[in-house]
């Protein structure tokens, strides 16, 4: 399981598989904690490459954390264009999850809502991509004129 903490920012990885020695109880341990961005406010797991990862969008300081809990550590931090990312949403799933034939879109993208501008940002994750881990593009207007 992954949680974040605000104070100290964190994400938190948790051992939740069952213990036989303990009547198939969850363990429920803290395994790792990995310091994130200020104020976390949504966090997202998918698979990159086979790999798990941890997406974290922190309010505060306008980043958006790319968490292997594995290893445990940050493998990437994305700030460029984002002022009050509050959520994430992912134009792919998990394999398993969805039949692969409605995954028809080439490129991985995560979608970040932007609640102080009222824009969504658009990140590139695909893995190689020259742009991986980049924001593409901001959709919308924000209520002040500016236009991104």
């Amino acid at each position: 399981a992954f949680v974040t903490e605000n104070n100290p920012p964190s994400a938190v990885i948790i051992d939740t598989r069952l213990d036989p020695t303990n009547g198939n109880q969850p363990r429920n341990v803290v395994t790792d904690v990995v310091a994130v961005c200020q104020t976390p406010s949504h966090t997202a797991v998918r698979a990159l490459l086979g790999q798990t990862k941890l997406f974290v969008v922190c309010f505060l300081s306008g980043q958006l954390m790319i968490v292997d809990p594995n290893r445990p550590g940050v493998d990437a931090t994305i700030f460029s264009g984002f002022t009050g990312p509050n959520d994430i949403a992912f134009n792919w799933s998990d394999p398993g999850v969805t039949p692969a034939i409605t995954q028809i879109l080439p490129t991985k993208h995560a979608y970040v809502t932007n609640y102080s501008e009222s824009t969504i940002a658009i990140v590139d994750l695909e893995p190689g991509s020259p742009t991986q881990n980049r924001v593409l593009a901001k959709l919308g207007h924000p209520p002040d004129g500016f236009n991104p």
